[in-house]
């Protein structure tokens, strides 16, 4: 791309989209070298989770950083050298002498008719509409991270279950309600697994918000119900981990009962359900201590989209 962004925000706005002209998202991986350097990687979900790509991103950072420059890359010369999140020692190689020869691009010309011109130029304005209305920042806490929830909060509340009721708590207080939430769990300790959906919200997470926004409510109060919530966040992640989750196997009857013209069941036309699928606060923590900002969009134009991690520096970086 010619452009060059500064922002990490910038950045993630053109690698989530460009401006709808410059950039064809057309694969299921796309990379985006900027002109000042700097690499954004926009991936297409379907044939792979955000894990897949995300672990060779994170042995190409471990690549540069060995082998260019010091201080280019994210990680620091403490978290070296060894077996790195099981990838294997990375070696120092001659960067010189170890580059292929790559075919320079060519521009193609295409010869357009008026019509197809004319719905091009509408294209352009309504993607720029999409654009106006997806906002997109990275937030970086930089002295509060997985190790200072561990020395604060100990073994009863773990790392991300401290980010949920963190992240629902800040959404009650700004939206006056508990989200329709969702957040991803992993099953790939199954052959062929994905993921599952973790339901994080519950009773005890709105008694938790209501506690937080009520004057009278003590400390000892506020410790009780977040480690009530914070208990049943762990709990349902365990159970969706371990293949005992209950979206995925309701998306396999639905498709099932469309893919054979077969009525469908009233529970997945009634409100309690179609509510609870609407999710407005979607979510997802990415592994690796590495601290580049993943992200992605949000559900719906009315909903909120937070991918975050846990780095090796003790931060916390989210995208939202």
């Amino acid at each position: 791309s010619e452009d060059s962004p500064e922002s990490k925000n910038s950045v993630l706005q053109l690698g989530a989209h460009g401006n709808g002209q410059q950039i064809w998202f057309d694969k299921c991986l796309t990379h985006v070298v900027f002109e000042n350097g700097k690499m954004i990687s926009n991936l297409e979900h379907s044939h792979a989770d955000a894990v897949v790509p995300a672990r060779y991103l994170v042995y190409m950072d471990l690549f540069t950083h060995i082998n260019a420059e010091k201080g280019v890359g994210f990680r620091d010369d403490k978290d070296y050298p060894g077996d790195v999140i099981g990838m294997g020692y990375i070696t120092k190689v001659d960067l010189q002498n170890n580059v292929g020869e790559v075919e320079a691009p060519w521009r193609l010309n295409f010869e357009l008719e008026a019509d197809v011109e004319n719905r091009l130029v509408e294209a352009k304005e309504e993607m720029q509409q999409l654009i106006n209305d997806h906002i997109i920042s990275c937030l970086d806490f930089p002295d509060f991270g997985a190790r200072s929830i561990v020395k604060n909060c100990g073994k009863e509340v773990s790392t991300d279950s401290f980010m949920q009721m963190s992240l629902a708590l800040a959404y009650y207080r700004d939206q006056g309600c508990v989200a329709s939430g969702y957040e991803t769990a992993s099953t790939r300790g199954f052959f062929h697994g994905r993921t599952e959906t973790i339901r994080p919200q519950s009773i005890y997470t709105k008694q938790m918000c209501e506690a937080f926004e009520n004057p009278s409510t003590s400390r000892n109060e506020l410790s009780s119900i977040i480690k009530k919530s914070a208990d049943y966040h762990r709990n349902y992640l365990r159970k969706c981990m371990g293949g005992r989750g209950s979206d995925r196997l309701l998306f396999g009857l639905r498709m099932i009962a469309l893919e054979n013209n077969r009525p469908m069941h009233p529970f997945f036309t009634s409100k309690a359900y179609t509510f609870s699928s609407d999710f407005a606060l979607s979510t997802s923590q990415m592994p690796f201590g590495v601290e580049d900002a993943p992200g992605f969009g949000a559900y719906s134009p009315n909903a909120y989209g937070c991918c975050y991690r846990f780095t090796s520096s003790d931060k916390i970086v989210a995208i939202i």
